[in-house]
């Protein structure tokens, strides 16, 4: 009987507090680069441009938290849904994406020469 009561204590305290995972991946390929989240709060991965790259744009489905995106040593933040875009300062290659505040979402970017 204690054992049962000890396990239910324990369902209790789950279901109360939340037992939410986080998860957080960057894949990257085909000049497309796509970044998913569910309550990530610091969580962070990178992708590669190729040479001539040097603007994102792509859509953005954020159903909470925001996005980081620093490139060149500029910070962007996105928190809302849309569509988005990133300009690249020449000779900048690798991007790094943060979620923050419980980001749950996922956006989706092509890397395009600028014109």
């Amino acid at each position: 009987m204690k054992n049962f009561l000890s396990v239910l204590i324990l369902i209790a305290a789950l279901i109360v507090g939340g037992c939410d995972v986080e998860s957080f991946s960057v894949n990257a390929g085909d000049g497309e680069i796509r970044v998913e989240g569910k309550n990530c709060n610091g969580s962070n991965g990178t992708a590669a441009l190729d040479e001539n790259d040097n603007l994102l744009f792509g859509e953005a489905k954020i159903d909470s938290g925001k996005l980081e995106i620093k490139v060149g040593g500029k910070t962007h933040t996105f928190d809302k849904s849309g569509e988005i875009s990133v300009d690249v300062p020449v000779g900048s290659r690798e991007i790094v994406f943060t979620g923050l505040d419980n980001f749950t979402g996922e956006i989706t970017l092509k890397s395009v020469p600028k014109i």
